[in-house]
């Protein structure tokens, strides 16, 4: 950081970290689509020159990367399979630099789509929903929507 000679002004800095330049780039550009109820599409842009990855993947809240076993990936795009409807999930890719080592992982949430009711009959009551307006702030529960 340079300061001008002629600023004669108070400058604080905190939280400051300097680190080594990585010698292996993390993903960018990581994008999940086609997400039916039980499966997603997943493809991220590489770090480097890197052409291997580890990723998990599991539901919001279940997924520790620094203590669970990542799956790797030869392509950087995967298809992701056994999904639960309806549901909120996260991913964690990082780039696996061979002798270089490993990036600091990247992650990013997507939710799965709603499955078709198999089950009748089906109830729902609604009562956590109040909101009888347009402009109610009220939610409708997932997969459900009103029409007016």
């Amino acid at each position: 950081m340079r300061i001008p000679a002629w600023f004669a002004d108070n400058i604080y800095i905190d939280d400051l970290f300097i680190s080594y330049i990585p010698s292996c780039n993390h993903v960018t550009n990581i994008e999940v689509s086609n997400i039916p109820p039980f499966t997603a599409d997943v493809t991220w842009t590489a770090g480097g020159s890197e052409t291997q990855w580890n990723y998990i993947c599991g539901p919001v809240g279940t997924v520790d990367p620094e203590q669970d076993v990542p799956m790797p990936a030869n392509e950087n795009n995967i298809t992701l399979s056994g999904l639960n409807s309806n549901t909120l999930y996260e991913i964690y890719i990082q780039s696996d630099c061979g002798d270089d080592g490993t990036s600091s992982w990247m992650h990013k949430t997507f939710r799965t789509d709603c499955a078709a009711m198999t089950a009748l009959p089906y109830t729902e009551n609604f009562d956590s929903y109040v909101g009888t307006t347009s402009t109610s702030t009220n939610v409708l529960p997932n997969c459900w929507a009103r029409i007016n």
